[in-house]
């Protein structure tokens, strides 16, 4: 038989507080009865003193007077062998007892000496004491019930039995009020853990207390916190593990296709005529080849995946020369898809980016998202800025937003609403604006979709000729 952690704590604790309430009611009950056989050998001697001087005829009323206020106790009164008065019925033989006993001292009466009467069943404790102001060869008998006396005593006892079992019962109740409120709380810490075991990690337990249990429950909510992250962790490294399978199996025919289509087109620009006529054309096709580089870009970045970055590789340029890259990428298409696209800030932000196509591409990707997501008719603004903390670059549409159910996933591998997409343009964005130890997130503010990259400086000097924020913006450039 296995016990629970409140009947453990409640069974010792109760024997314990059980035996030393009866210790301390059988001390009391002790204490009580030798109170009360002190009063009970003083009963005749203080009578004794309050006794007039011997007067024969109202003798017997005064010993019925003491006998009426003092229970139990009945008198007689002797001068040598003589009865004066007495309470109670005696026989020749009990006369002739009682008149031999010489009077005592209170030390020595009471229960010292017992007496049985013909007459009553009882049995009686004998005191014999002298009165003052009577003369001399008198002397005043009590007879004292002995079970009246005994009925006392067993008063006593009852009320001190009571009064104990009463403490016990109140000390018992409090424990089982109190254990309760112990066990509920591990209780609450063992659902909890069974809950973790179950997968269920986001439920709390009660921390309340600074005790050993509140320690407890925070320990168990850090345990959950480190298995969830810990899960978490499991679930990207899985999903990084297929993104890198998937990127292997796509990316190498991509980018063959791409290459061919770069050369075709590179050879066709050749081939055109040096005219005026040609200028729109060429340019056209210059950011088609742009365009398909990016688009190598990606794949190459596709094929990176799962792999630590190979530093020689990337090439580093200022932040203002890959804004411009951009816009010059995105004006075109927007134009095309008859969006209004904004340019705000200053773009010739001072700052250094160390993997320039890595950093571009996510741009890119920002850019593209928000035209789609806008639509034909809406807005696309790219903002730039600098403060003392560092460059901020700014991606704003007015579409509607990702929905809710993947707001708190949108950087997760394959996380995606689009009928043909993969997921993973963010999870690059991400990736590159972290490798340049800067950070991504996005919001909603009112009717616009806002992606924002804070790209912190290493050296805190602020050009005075930088604007300090965002907004209002140093300049703007509309296409629509």
């Amino acid at each position: 038989m296995s016990w629970s952690l409140r009947y453990q704590m409640i069974v010792p604790l109760a024997a314990l507080v059980a035996m030393l309430i009866f210790h301390i009611s059988s001390i009391r009950t002790a204490h009580e009865m030798g109170r009360l056989d002190v009063a009970e050998r003083r009963e005749t001697a203080d009578l004794a003193r309050t006794l007039s001087p011997l007067d024969a005829g109202h003798l017997r009323e005064e010993l019925e007077a003491a006998k009426a206020s003092r229970p139990g106790w009945n008198f007689v009164a002797f001068r040598d062998a003589d009865v004066l008065a007495a309470t109670l019925p005696l026989e020749e033989r009990e006369r002739e007892v009682l008149a031999s006993i010489p009077p005592q001292s209170v030390e020595r009466s009471s229960r010292d000496m017992i007496i049985d009467m013909p007459h009553s069943s009882d049995y009686f404790w004998i005191t014999v004491t002298e009165v003052p102001d009577w003369p001399a060869g008198t002397k005043l008998v009590g007879v004292y019930s002995r079970g009246y006396a005994r009925g006392l005593d067993n008063r006593i006892i009852t009320i001190s039995e009571i009064l104990a079992v009463s403490a016990v019962s109140l000390v018992i109740l409090g424990a089982v009020w109190y254990s309760h409120h112990l066990s509920r709380r591990v209780v609450r810490i063992q659902e909890q853990v069974e809950r973790i075991a179950a997968g269920e990690l986001h439920q709390p337990a009660d921390e309340q207390g600074k005790d050993e249990i509140g320690r407890l429950a925070k320990s168990v909510n850090a345990m959950a916190a480190d298995l969830d992250r810990a899960r978490k962790q499991l679930r990207d490294s899985e999903r990084s593990r297929l993104h890198a399978q998937l990127a292997g199996g796509l990316g190498h025919e991509l980018r063959n296709g791409i290459h061919g289509a770069k050369i075709s087109l590179e050879i066709y620009r050749e081939q055109l005529p040096a005219t005026e006529g040609q200028t729109t054309r060429s340019r056209l096709l210059a950011n088609a080849l742009r365009q398909l580089e990016v688009t190598g870009t990606l794949i190459s970045r596709f094929l990176a995946i799962g792999r630590k970055p190979m530093r020689q590789n990337r090439t580093a340029k200022e932040l203002s020369d890959i804004l411009s890259e951009t816009q010059a990428i995105v004006e075109p298409i927007a134009r095309h898809g008859e969006i209004t696209f904004e340019s705000r800030g200053d773009i010739d932000v001072p700052f250094r980016i160390d993997d320039a196509e890595e950093f571009r591409a996510a741009l890119i990707n920002l850019c593209m998202n928000g035209m789609e997501a806008a639509g034909r008719g809406g807005k696309l603004i790219l903002s730039t800025a600098m403060s003392d903390t560092g460059a901020t670059v700014q991606v704003q549409d007015n579409g509607p937003g990702p929905p809710d159910a993947i707001a708190e996933t949108l950087f997760e591998p394959f996380e995606t609403t689009k009928r043909d997409g993969i997921g993973l343009g963010l999870v690059q964005a991400r990736g590159a604006v972290e490798a340049e130890r800067g950070t991504l997130d996005w919001r909603r503010e009112g009717d616009w979709t806002v992606f924002s990259i804070h790209l912190p400086r290493t050296d805190r000097a602020v050009p005075d000729a930088i604007a300090p924020s965002i907004a209002p913006a140093a300049e703007a450039h509309v296409l629509s």
